[in-house]
């Protein structure tokens, strides 16, 4: 039973971490609030048994859904620039109109999430289920008014997301 019910629980954080971060979730120009986003991003860290912790550095309120769904693909891509676990800092800071996002990836052997850097870089790539989150949050970047950019801070990687000017 116990694993059943693991299952199902990971399950259900998947499928919710996916209706936010890449399904339409309401309307064009919906807002969600920074609460459900912290929510739906722990138990999307969760899945990976203990692997990555989760630090959320942000008052609550509302953002354009597309803010959101940058911010949620941003922590799935953090996930895979900390391969063998770690600590995963998000900030948010600005305003609730023109927000900015640095999530910082602590861990053993971080690096810079796979193939996203390349998209950010204009290196092209042949899409297929392995690139295809990378492009996805690279391609809403722009939609939601932000410029990507992955740093390198010591051994720490930088995913920053700022409004584009």
């Amino acid at each position: 039973m116990n694993v059943i019910r693991n299952v199902t629980e990971q399950a259900s954080a998947r499928l919710e971490f996916a209706r936010f971060a890449f399904g339409a979730t309401g309307s064009a120009g919906s807002m969600i609030d920074l609460a459900t986003a912290e929510k739906i991003s722990r138990g999307y860290i969760k899945i990976t048994q203990g692997k990555h912790k989760l630090m959320w550095r942000g008052a609550p309120g509302l953002i354009v859904k597309d803010k959101v769904k940058l911010l949620l693909n941003l922590i799935a891509s953090a996930v895979t620039a900390l391969p063998r676990g770690g600590e995963i800092d998000v900030s948010i800071g600005g305003s609730f109109e023109q927000p900015s996002f640095l999530i910082r990836c602590k861990g053993t052997s971080a690096r810079p999430p796979q193939y996203l850097t390349d998209f950010v870089a204009g290196t092209p790539l042949a899409l297929d289920a392995i690139t295809i989150q990378a492009y996805y949050t690279w391609r809403i970047a722009p939609s939601a008014g932000m410029h990507l950019e992955i740093l390198k801070d010591g051994a720490d990687i930088l995913l920053v997301a700022r409004p584009a000017t």
